[in-house]
């Protein structure tokens, strides 16, 4: 009877395991991408902050018991940061923007504005845009 493969060695580690190393790895990898400072953790909070201003949602909407579960169940290992934390992450993004417009505008020779106001008729209310 003729083997066409050959004998594992008992000292040698089975083949089998050194496959499994790579998929062990890549699943603390992901974990860890979770953790803050992790490449999902940023892309979570940054889609978070985009919620926030884009629904006009209050910062406390993230200690919801609600939006708790729902993120728990989207993405188990995602902490989610205090409303200190996104008050903070959201005057960074102020910051970074502000700072990329203002050089956009100093490499500009000219700049043009305009503003516009109006009042609400029935609400006497007043606004400049």
């Amino acid at each position: 009877m003729e083997d066409s493969e050959p004998e594992e060695c008992v000292d040698d580690p089975p083949q089998a395991l050194q496959r499994l190393k790579h998929p062990i790895v890549e699943a603390f990898q992901k974990i860890s991408s979770y953790a803050e400072g992790g490449h999902n953790f940023r892309k979570i909070t940054m889609s978070l902050l985009y919620f926030i201003c884009k629904d006009y949602r209050p910062f406390s909407v993230v200690e919801g018991k609600g939006f708790r579960r729902f993120i728990k169940k989207l993405a188990p290992s995602y902490k989610i940061p205090s409303v200190k934390t996104v008050k903070n992450a959201l005057d960074n993004k102020y910051e970074v923007i502000i700072a990329a417009l203002k050089l956009r505008l100093s490499n500009s020779p000219h700049v043009s504005l305009t503003f516009d106001t109006w009042t609400k008729t029935m609400s006497e209310k007043s606004f400049l845009v």
